[in-house]
Formats: C-alpha cells, sequence, structure tokens
C-alpha cells in the first residue's frame, strides 16, 4: 500500500522557492554565455525562462516634523503623529510616532492598548484624555505619577529657554509660562513606625517622637556579670592610683636629676671657657712651670719629714719625763722599790674616795701600750695587767689584749663581786 504525502505551503513561501529556482537558471545561463560568447538576453528568449529580478521596494513615507528637544504639552495635537501619550522623560505628551496604516496608534502604542486591563488605551493614555480637561485643571497623569515640569527636564538635559521657544514655534506651538517655573525640592523621610510591646512603660508608649532604625546589623551587645564588672572597676582604680602615687614619687627625682645636669653643663660649659681662654705657652714657659712645681714638691717633701722627726722627738721626751715624775711621786711617798702596792678603795654612797694604785717601776720593767692613739703603762709579768696612767700614774684598769681595749676598775670590781 502506498501513503501520499500532503505538504502544505504558504504562497510567500511557494513563491521564494520559485525565485531561488529561476536565479539558479540564470546564473548557469550567464556563466555559460561568459565562456562561450553569446548573448545572454537572447539565450533566456530561447530558452524561454521568465525570471523575475527582485525589486528593491521604495517606500515614500513623508519624513514627521519632530522637535531636536523634548517639548511640554501645549493643548496642541499633531495628527500625522500617533494619538497614544509617552512618558517623554516624565513630561506625559504625545507619541511622535507615526501611525500605522488605518489606525491611530504607532506599532508600540498599539500592542500596549491591546494589552489587558489598558482598556483600548497605551499604558499612558492618548490624547483625548489631555485635551478633554476643562480649563484650569491639571492633569493627573497616568500610573498615578503626575507630569514633571518642563523647568525640572531643562536643568536636568542642560535645555536653554531660548531653545525650547525656538522648537516649539517651528511646530506653531506656545509653551505655557507654568511650565519654566522653578521647582522647590522637599526632602521628604519616611518614618519607620515601631511596634511597642505591653511591657514597656507608659512614657515610651505616649511619646511622640519614633526614634528611626539605623542601617546595617545591630551590634552584639556584650553582657557582663556584676562580679566581674565590679572587679574592673576596682583594678582601674587601683591602677590609677598607683600611677599617681609614682608620678608624685617621681617628680622630686626628676627635679634632683634636672638640677644635676644644670650643674653639669655648668661645669663643662665653664671648663672649655677656661680651656678657650688659656694661651699656648712656649717651650721656655712650660720648662719653669715644671721646675717650679718639682720645686713646690721638695718643699713640701721636707717639711714633712721635719714635722715627722720632731713628732718623734716629742714623743720620746715626754716618756721620760713620765717616768722621772713618777720615780718622784714614789720617793715622796716611801714606797719601797718591791712589788708593793697601796690599795685603798673605801666608797660610801654621799662621798665617793677612789684609793690609786702606784706602782714603783723603772724603764726596764714597763711597757708603754697605745691604745685609740693613747700611750699606757703596764708592768712586765704583770698577770692582772694594769695599765698606769702616763701623767699620774693611776691605774686606770686592766689591759684586754684580745680586743685591744682597757677594761675599767668598775667593770673587775662587778666582776669579783659576782663571783
Amino acid at each position: 500500500m502506498s501513503s501520499a504525502i500532503q505538504i502544505t505551503i504558504k504562497k510567500t513561501m511557494e513563491k521564494n522557492l520559485e525565485d531561488m529556482a529561476a536565479n539558479v537558471q540564470f546564473k548557469t545561463i550567464e556563466t555559460l554565455s561568459q565562456i562561450y560568447g553569446f548573448n545572454l538576453e537572447d539565450a533566456i528568449k530561447q530558452i524561454g525562462l521568465e525570471i523575475n529580478k527582485p525589486e528593491k521596494k521604495i517606500t515614500n513615507k513623508t519624513k514627521l516634523n519632530t522637535p531636536s528637544v523634548p517639548l511640554p504639552w501645549c493643548g496642541e495635537v499633531n495628527h500625522d503623529w500617533c494619538c497614544g501619550l509617552r512618558n517623554n522623560g516624565g513630561l506625559q505628551t504625545q507619541c511622535m510616532m507615526s501611525k500605522i496604516d488605518g489606525g491611530k496608534f504607532c506599532k508600540t502604542c498599539q500592542k500596549q492598548s491591546e494589552k489587558e486591563g489598558n482598556n483600548g488605551k497605551p499604558n499612558y493614555g492618548e490624547v483625548n484624555d489631555r485635551t478633554s480637561l476643562a480649563p484650569g485643571v491639571e492633569y493627573a497623569g497616568a500610573k498615578g505619577k503626575k507630569p514633571l515640569k518642563y523647568s525640572v527636564i531643562m536643568a536636568k538635559k542642560g535645555i536653554s529657554r531660548e531653545e525650547a521657544e525656538r522648537e516649539a514655534a517651528k511646530l506653531g506651538w506656545t509653551i505655557p509660562e507654568s511650565e519654566f517655573e522653578p521647582v522647590s525640592k522637599k526632602m521628604t523621610k519616611k518614618k519607620k513606625m515601631t511596634t511597642v510591646s505591653d511591657t514597656e512603660s507608659d512614657t515610651d508608649s505616649d511619646s511622640d517622637s519614633i526614634k528611626p532604625k539605623k542601617r546595617g546589623r545591630p551590634t552584639k551587645k556584650k553582657v557582663v556579670k556584676n562580679d566581674d564588672a565590679i572587679a574592673n572597676i576596682v583594678d582601674n582604680l587601683s591602677a590609677n592610683s598607683s600611677s599617681s602615687d609614682d608620678s608624685e614619687t617621681e617628680k622630686p627625682k626628676k627635679k634632683e636629676k634636672k638640677v644635676k645636669k644644670e650643674k653639669k653643663e655648668k661645669k663643662e660649659k665653664k671648663v672649655k671657657k677656661e680651656k678657650k681662654e688659656k694661651k699656648e705657652l712656649t717651650e721656655e714657659e712650660k720648662l719653669a712651670k715644671k721646675a717650679e712645681t718639682n720645686r713646690k714638691r721638695k718643699e713640701t717633701r721636707e717639711k714633712n719629714k721635719a714635722k715627722k722627726e720632731a713628732e718623734e722627738k716629742a714623743s720620746k721626751l715626754e716618756g721620760k719625763e713620765l717616768e722621772e715624775k713618777i720615780d718622784q711621786e714614789i720617793k715622796d711617798l716611801d714606797i719601797s722599790s718591791d712589788d708593793e702596792s697601796v690599795n685603798s678603795s673605801d666608797k660610801s654612797k654621799n662621798d665617793t674616795k677612789e684609793e690609786e694604785d702606784i706602782v714603783e717601776c723603772t724603764s726596764d720593767e714597763t711597757v708603754v701600750i697605745v691604745i685609740n692613739d693613747k700611750s699606757y703603762l703596764m708592768e712586765k709579768g704583770d698577770s692582772e695587767k694594769c695599765l698606769y696612767d702616763k701623767e699620774t700614774g693611776e691605774c686606770v684598769g686592766t689591759y684586754d689584749d684580745e680586743n685591744n681595749t682597757v677594761k675599767p676598775i668598775a667593770d673587775i670590781d662587778s666582776d669579783s663581786d659576782d663571783e
């Protein structure tokens, strides 16, 4: 069984296919005429081909007279233009496109009028919406937006009044004076309403001022315990107090340092000044100065030597005189040269008398002991180690050879009483 396939082609497509086939034939004959040198038109006539060359479509559309700058609504309608309204930068004026054949709108406005909800009108309405208004009544505008004043568009696009009036005159229009009035911008801020909870105080709920919320994410609040907060405050206070104490103690130290520094600087300046004032000495002056210093040193050495010798002689004389005096006192008291000693020590509470131990000693039997730059005499072989004053010959105490000190008689008596 054979099945027939039917294909339906539109007339426009059929015509295009025929033209394509005719063009292929024409190009083939044209190429052969160039190769073999025969006439192209005669060959087409002999074959009987009908080639329809595509003709260029010539549109005799009349150029519409349109302004070079946007113009406001002047109450006039151009019948060559589309009857719809366009936004036109916020002016909401007549569309300047050409109409479709037999229609009152252009292609764009026609599509907008066919949309549901537009009631057969473009998005911004049609010309009759503005012309039908009574004089003195302002156009409310489409989509709830009023048309802008022309002065705003002039400032935005840099259009001068002369230029606008010149373009309007070409169309035979007159721009209303109200369109050139300046518009003062009003800065309005939208207040954001905040909900108030029932737990808030009455004063907060009754307050008329509502604080607007800040943009961005809210900052995280740190929750600090009371104990930690108190500890931090105490630490800060203690740190401040310690720093103040340190500063108070440092003040006098700083002053002392400053005074020392000033003194040092003055001294250095003085030394520098003296060095500058000093003149350079010649070699003769240097030698003379050196000889003078040597002479002074020699004199001081001789003086010191003589002084030392005099002191030694004086000490020797003192020792001899003391010995002679002691011998004389022993003779006067008729005390023998034997090892006898006179001890009388009767003490009373009201009268205090001390008996003195005087010993007859020769120079061969005594020893000179110096304690704290003072000379004392002591008998050789004395077990008690009694010390005698050189001048008076009195026994002042005993000699403590370990500490090189004099042990007074009172201390000796107390020791004996304890025993």
